[in-house]
């Protein structure tokens, strides 16, 4: 399970992943969420006080701090599961990151969302600030191989032609060419 941005952000909620996570860690023994980014320094005093009442998830959850851009890729690549929490999102970058380097997309319901995931078809939406929800819909796609590997393969096909900044740029100008 991934997360990239800022980690610890206020308005990215990254709590209620680590909670959720902590739901349903012995039903998931073999997953483990990434955080990758810049920690905010508030996050740290949450996290030291959560690591100590769970200390079996120190090595489960993984901080990865900031990552050049082939470890980035290569973090993409190896989730099978991106999740955001964030409160809002203007235009989300790691959306389309994610789907095209397979990840199912597990979000809150944040502008843009909808499309990215083409009505849900590419990932599951779930309401804001809530650890519960995230933690059943975690449970299920986790234990879910088919649908992991049905989704990375039509994620990417689906990114391909259809999240590429350059296609969109030329669709929207051909758009207002005939408007």
């Amino acid at each position: 399970m991934l997360f990239v941005g800022r980690v610890g952000a206020p308005e990215k909620s990254n709590e209620i992943l680590i909670e959720a996570f902590k739901i349903i860690q012995d039903k998931i023994s073999n997953w483990n969420v990434e955080l990758v980014g810049n920690i905010d320094p508030n996050f740290s005093n949450y996290l030291n006080k959560y690591f100590k009442e769970n200390p079996n998830l120190v090595d489960r959850i993984i901080l990865s701090g900031r990552l050049d851009k082939r470890l980035l890729k290569k973090s993409y690549e190896d989730a099978k599961i991106f999740c955001l929490t964030s409160q809002c999102e203007a235009c989300a970058n790691v959306f389309a990151e994610s789907l095209s380097n397979g990840c199912y997309l597990i979000s809150s319901d944040v502008d843009g969302v909808l499309d990215i995931t083409d009505f849900g078809h590419y990932g599951k939406i779930l309401p804001t600030n809530n650890a519960y929800v995230l933690a059943q819909i975690l449970l299920e796609t986790c234990n879910n191989d088919n649908l992991l590997k049905t989704n990375c393969k039509n994620s990417q096909i689906y990114a391909k032609s259809n999240l590429k900044w350059i296609d969109i740029c030329h669709r929207l100008d051909n758009l207002i060419k005939y408007v």
